[in-house]
């Protein structure tokens, strides 16, 4: 199971929301590709990176700090927040972002997955009371999870992250009863989960349901021991 480490942009920072409100933000530091550097000295492979003014508004606006990630920083990047579009679909491809995370434009028009690579997309589920959220978790949408699974992958899309909402930024550990679930359903899609994740053990049960990633924000900027692990286990835990 890999461990991603996340960095979230407001106005060209690191924060973190609590729960996705954006009136409960915690700044973490100003220059994000040096923590981004900062990751990759510590074994990390991929970044999760998330332009939180861009899901909001429904278009790009951090785009150039995630140009000098890349660039200045050796690491693959998922990417995602304000993607409403082919052609910043397309932009971001010939950027050489690694993957695409996409919600709000593809839920609502999944024919978005016809006119680019599957393989370059990754379906963000982010759940509050079981129902999947868009436009920067501000507006509900009127599908759940699993209907939405099913749904993308027969398009041929194999990548998905769960996000339980009421979990993020929070500390207080992943919902473990609804990841096995999802996991027990869709035993063959690449899952990876966000959302509470404070602590080695958390890692290790999640690994423990095969789960394939991680991704920890705010519990890496304020957790030393638990930075010190994931660095130690080089950003990845066996198999079980």
């Amino acid at each position: 199971m890999l461990i991603i480490p996340a960095i979230d942009l407001i106005n060209g920072q690191c924060v973190r929301l609590y729960q996705g409100k954006y009136d409960k933000v915690t700044k973490f530091d100003s220059d994000p590709v040096t923590v981004a550097k900062k990751f990759k000295k510590n074994g990390a492979q991929w970044l999760h990176v998330i332009d939180l003014d861009g899901a909001r508004i429904g278009k790009l606006v951090n785009l150039k700090i995630v140009e000098k990630i890349k660039k200045d920083v050796n690491l693959k990047i998922e990417f995602g927040g304000g993607i409403r579009d082919v052609q910043t679909i397309n932009k971001l491809i010939n950027l050489k972002i690694d993957k695409l995370i996409l919600s709000t434009a593809v839920i609502n028009d999944p024919g978005i997955i016809n006119k680019i690579n599957p393989k370059k997309i990754i379906i963000s589920l982010d759940a509050k009371n079981d129902r999947v959220m868009i436009k920067g978790w501000q507006k509900k949408s009127k599908y759940g999870v699993i209907e939405l699974i099913k749904k993308f992958t027969a398009l041929k899309v194999n990548n998905f992250i769960y996000t339980d909402i009421e979990k993020d930024g929070t500390l207080m550990a992943p919902n473990l009863k609804k990841i096995a679930r999802l996991r027990r359903l869709f035993p063959h899609i690449n899952l990876e989960i966000a959302g509470g994740i404070s602590s080695a053990k958390d890692l290790q049960n999640l690994n423990s349901l095969k789960i394939n990633a991680a991704i920890i924000g705010q519990a890496l900027y304020v957790n030393k021991e638990l930075n010190n692990y994931v660095s130690q286990k080089n950003y990845t835990l066996p198999g079980c």
